[in-house]
């Protein structure tokens, strides 16, 4: 049934040509490494990555097993170590970004990487984020499909209880590691496995899929939301510098309180950024969009930085700091005094002409030949700015 489920999901990718398994070693992993072995498409490489977090004392030993069952499977199995920098985050979500951080590192266009979230792990997450509280949305769980860059990523094992995969391995005396931190339940999605999940299960055996079903509803109206919202969102946005896309206030309050809500969730839904907490969430209207209009108010969560500028309401993941390949000759248009005109211009009336928002102001740089400025430059594309009115 396994293999035959997986292989009914990957014909969904028939122009595929590499096939990743996320591969830690453990029960999941393992059935899924050992299936898509057995199933894997002709002309389709496959190949596994574990990431070493190094957290656990027999993180090496895991590493090191990983690398012999698929040498035993005639595949390529790349290790690649992390290190964790918590910085005020929690160890489950730093280690998560460490992990999809590898997983983009090594996808290219049209591949596809294999993970093994199971029924159980779904369960788990409705419930968890029941507890933690905050927008219907948050109770989509996690989705079988979704792309990471250019790559897709799919989980064909939704569906199927954890007690399948195990069975699986056990008929063919397969071996999986067992990570030893799955039994610290101070951990919170550890406790709802060992405690809460087995007393819910005492009362209704049917729990587990009862949440599933509840997260797949609510993917399917997060889709329609999604749908819904496009129609709106290209009557309200408008694009600025470097064709940074916002949307206008105005318009957005023109709509009633509810109807602004599930649309900016669903714009963020479709930028592909991480949906902030409730509480996260309504700072937007209480101190972004009510802010005064001479005001330059952020709301942050994790990377994501929400911020106003010119009536325009934009939600973006911090931009990438990499500088221009060289500094020489360079020098910052913010570094010039306000009453200095640079190029025939006042660095106001260029943030003006380009609709510059304050924050990618650093960005653009004025190129100097002997001492005069000659040219604008933007330090993150390299590219010259056309100073033609």
């Amino acid at each position: 049934m396994i293999e035959a489920e997986l292989a009914r999901q990957l014909s969904s990718f028939p122009t595929a040509r590499r096939i990743w398994v996320a591969y830690s070693g453990g029960l999941d992993s393992s059935a899924l490494l050992h299936a898509v072995a057995q199933v894997k498409p002709p002309n389709v490489e496959l190949s596994a990555i574990h990431v070493h977090h190094g957290l656990s004392v027999n993180a090496d030993a895991w590493a090191e097993h990983c690398r012999e069952v698929c040498q035993d499977l005639s595949l390529t199995c790349l290790v690649e170590r992390v290190s964790l920098d918590l910085q005020g985050k929690s160890l489950e979500q730093v280690a998560r970004e460490a992990r999809y951080a590898v997983f983009a590192k090594y996808l290219c266009a049209g591949d596809v990487l294999l993970m093994a979230h199971h029924a159980d792990d779904q369960a788990e997450t409705v419930l968890m984020r029941l507890m933690r509280g905050g927008d219907s949305t948050l109770l989509s769980g996690i989705p079988q499909t979704r792309m990471l860059g250019a790559a897709a990523i799919l989980r064909p094992f939704l569906g199927l209880d954890k007690s399948e995969l195990e069975r699986y391995l056990k008929e063919r005396s397969l071996a999986w590691i067992q990570d030893e931190s799955n039994f610290d339940d101070e951990i919170t999605r550890n406790y709802i496995r060992n405690q809460v999940l087995p007393r819910l299960r005492a009362q209704r055996a049917s729990i587990s899929t009862d949440l599933c079903r509840i997260a797949s509803l609510h993917q399917s109206l997060s889709a329609l939301d999604s749908r819904l919202a496009l129609s709106l969102i290209h009557l309200c946005s408008v694009s600025v510098y470097g064709g940074v896309c916002g949307i206008r206030l105005d318009v957005l309050a023109s709509l009633s309180s509810v109807a602004q809500r599930a649309l900016v969730r669903s714009w963020i839904n479709i930028k592909g950024l991480p949906q902030p907490s409730t509480s996260i969430f309504e700072r937007l209207w209480s101190e972004l969009i009510a802010a005064p209009h001479d005001s330059q108010p952020l709301v942050q969560w994790g990377e994501v930085k929400a911020r106003r500028y010119n009536e325009i309401l934009f939600i973006d993941a911090e931009l990438s700091q990499a500088a221009h390949p060289s500094s020489c000759g360079l020098k910052p248009l913010n570094a010039y005094p306000a009453a200095e005109r640079v190029l025939g211009r006042y660095k106001k009336a260029w943030w003006k002409l380009f609709q510059i928002p304050p924050w990618c102001r650093d960005a653009i740089l004025c190129v100097e030949e002997e001492g005069k400025p000659v040219a604008l430059i933007d330090k993150y594309t390299g590219n010259r700015m056309n100073l033609a009115d």
